[in-house]
């Protein structure tokens, strides 16, 4: 949005807001953000960047999730109850994660022809693989909500705001800008890693904790178990909202750079940040984790895994392109600067 469509927010946006949804998942969800992530974010920004940032869902099929300036962040509701009808349906399917709960008492569910047609319905029988079906998009939504605080915190929407009049990042494949391409797909890398960062740092805590709709504890940790499962999480995420695999020929022509290197990126970022027995355990689990959401997805559709994910993760373009974004982060880095609210990696 640029600066003269000011008013599509007030006319479009605001209007569709909840500031303060309705239901007991939504509200566990906004408590979520206030004392997990935002709180954090308070305590680590600049004193004089320590504005308000107003959270809300949005009931609006056309936006996904977005960052706005200057403060605000909304993520659809529908979005919410994609990834919680995707993980209930997953844990009601017995063969996905069998070892978690009684997976016994589950009878699997027919298979989707797209996401939006997974029944709400749907609920996982086993009060254990109930609980973790929340934890899993709870570890989802994490990643989405710091993913757009990032675009604020970082500076890409104040950026975006003083050099091209755009007051908005949505997270779709398309924004006609004006800015570079292969800035903006740096900028999503940026707010990647310091979603991947943080996230995954809370989650792997001990005070990472979760009271679900079943009043089940589901406790985080630095665990094997955690680490497997925020990465089937995110992984399952990039498949809920973001094409699985793109042709070479055309990574360079995107806002976002594709799914699978996006993954990427995002392992090895947390393997820059852990060390020791963890950062093992994290190595040893990521392709199991990864290959186990991908059949998950798949089985979801009544599919057999496409390989094409895999293979073009390591294709040389891919790669080259990869590096183009990490390169071209050093150029972008000293521009994002003064408009960044705390520190940025690098430097």
């Amino acid at each position: 949005m640029r600066e003269d469509d000011g008013s599509i927010f007030d006319e479009m946006i605001k209007p569709r807001l909840r500031w303060d949804p309705k239901g007991p998942i939504p509200q566990m969800f906004l408590k979520h953000v206030t004392d997990h992530i935002l709180a954090p974010y308070y305590q680590e920004v600049r004193a004089n960047d320590r504005d308000a940032i107003k959270f809300g869902f949005i009931d609006d099929i056309n936006f996904n999730a977005f960052a706005i300036f200057p403060n605000t962040i909304a993520v659809n509701l529908g979005s919410l109850a994609i990834l919680l009808a995707i993980y209930r349906y997953m844990l009601a399917t017995p063969q996905i994660l069998p070892s978690i709960g009684d997976s016994s008492k589950e009878v699997e569910p027919p298979p989707v022809s797209w996401l939006g047609f997974v029944d709400a319905a749907i609920m996982p029988k086993d009060p254990t693989r109930r609980a973790y079906s929340l934890y899993l998009a709870s570890m989802a939504f994490d990643f989405l909500v710091r993913h757009e605080l990032a675009h604020l915190r970082n500076g890409h929407v104040d950026f975006l705001n003083a050099e091209a009049g755009i007051q908005q990042i949505l997270e779709i494949n398309t924004q006609d800008s004006g800015i570079n391409l292969l800035d903006f797909q740096t900028m999503e890398m940026d707010a990647d890693c310091y979603a991947a960062r943080n996230g995954f740092q809370w989650f792997i805590s001990r005070e990472a904790e979760l009271y679900t709709d079943t009043q089940t504890l589901v406790a985080g940790g630095p665990n094997r178990q955690t680490a497997y499962l925020w990465l089937f999480a995110i992984h399952g995420f990039f498949l809920a909202f973001y094409e699985a695999a793109v042709a070479a020929s055309e990574i360079q022509a995107r806002t976002h750079p594709p799914t699978n290197m996006r993954q990427v990126i995002i392992n090895a970022t947390i393997l820059e940040i852990i060390t020791g027995p963890l950062a093992e355990m994290f190595r040893e689990v990521v392709g199991p984790a990864v290959g186990d959401s991908s059949r998950a997805f798949a089985q979801l559709h009544g599919k057999n895994v496409d390989p094409t994910y895999a293979l073009t993760a390591i294709n040389e373009e891919y790669q080259a392109h990869s590096q183009r974004i990490l390169s071209n982060w050093n150029s972008l880095r000293p521009r994002l600067l003064p408009f960044a609210r705390g520190p940025l990696v690098g430097g």
